[in-house]
């Protein structure tokens, strides 16, 4: 088994990143807490589209299971699609301690099957809450500046 962190550093007693599309490392560990290896996150800097450029690094290296703080709604989606389970750790763990948490099962597991998971630390509700349709930029239903806004 795989498991990913993302990570401020390549060590463990790096921070937790917070962040997973954006997250400076990807620390990858066996299920004994092993270091097995650091990537680099090279779609930090992408415009657009980072978190299903880092969703398809992880299903490249046959990760299992993701430890992160934040997972938007596109990396969720892809994520979800490959079976990648993912927990939700606060940022102000190392990778480590992050670790220790997930074996003890204190970690909350992202729930997208329901349509709403722990995704960002609280609650993600699907389509209607971000920019598809609704409340943000997209194409709504009264809520946000697309067509059918008021």
């Amino acid at each position: 088994m795989k498991i990913c962190f993302t990570s401020t550093g390549k060590e463990l007693g790096a921070l937790l990143d917070f962040r997973f599309a954006r997250a400076a490392f990807f620390l990858i560990l066996d299920q004994k807490g092993n270091p097995l290896k650091a990537i680099k996150n090279n779609g930090v800097q992408a415009a657009h589209g980072a978190g299903p450029l880092a969703a398809r690094l992880l299903m490249d290296e046959n990760i299992d299971v993701l430890i992160t703080g934040n997972v938007g709604p596109n990396a969720l989606a892809a994520l979800t699609v490959s079976g990648i389970k993912i927990f939700i750790a606060d940022s102000n763990m190392s990778v480590k301690e992050a670790f220790l948490a997930y074996k003890r099962g204190e970690l909350r597991e992202v729930d997208s099957s329901r349509g709403n998971s722990f995704a960002r630390g609280g609650f993600f509700n699907g389509p209607g809450q971000g920019r598809g349709q609704g409340r943000g930029r997209g194409r709504g239903q009264g809520f946000g500046r697309g067509r059918n806004s008021i």
